[in-house]
């Protein structure tokens, strides 16, 4: 069974070294419409009950404390750097447009892989090399809280190799706002 990666990479135009406009018109375009549920599905094989800093997730959320918030993204796009047995932190990438996400995840990747798993390519995320980054204000402003009773689906990992592709994808699902009006608070 093909996942959504293996779509985008099918097609002839793919090259992992396009420009970023074209991931922008073509990934964005082609899966505008894809839903939450079509996505899990189509991605059985990366579903995983575990969070491990240094992935790339995506999965359902239902905040506990949604009425209280201006907005929340119901579909995290999330790079978790803390876990306990509560809950478990990341940056939700959702909350940074693409371009940033890119600049945010090339900067991490610089400069906190782990080079002893290539394959499984895993980033050391802590907070103190997150606020390190140059771009404090992009990190400050996407990091998250989740609590582990409020998950609504499985984990979907994405694996390294498909980060670039996963950043484009159209997934997140704001409630309370539309994504401009959240990415607005960046400025």
């Amino acid at each position: 069974m093909s996942n959504i990666f293996d779509d985008i990479k099918k097609n002839p135009k793919y090259n992992s070294n396009n420009s970023a406009s074209w991931f922008r018109q073509n990934v964005t375009d082609a899966f505008r419409n894809l839903g939450q549920q079509q996505f899990m599905e189509k991605n059985k094989m990366r579903q995983t009950t575990k969070v491990s800093p240094g992935q790339m997730i995506f999965f359902g959320y239902d905040p506990k404390y949604k009425e209280e918030l201006p907005f929340y993204d119901k579909f995290p796009l999330l790079l978790p750097f803390y876990i306990d047995s509560t809950h478990f932190m990341g940056l939700n990438l959702h909350y940074l447009p693409p371009p940033k996400r890119l600049i945010i995840l090339d900067k991490l990747v610089q400069t906190a892989v782990d080079k002893t798993l290539p394959d499984k390519m895993k980033l050391k995320l802590s907070w103190s090399l997150l606020t390190s980054l140059s771009e404090n204000k992009l990190v400050k402003y996407s990091v998250k809280k989740y609590l582990y009773g409020h998950v609504k689906t499985n984990f979907i990992n994405v694996p390294t190799s498909d980060w670039p592709l996963a950043i484009w994808l159209p997934m997140a699902r704001f409630e309370k706002a539309n994504q401009q009006e959240v990415w607005k608070g960046l400025k």
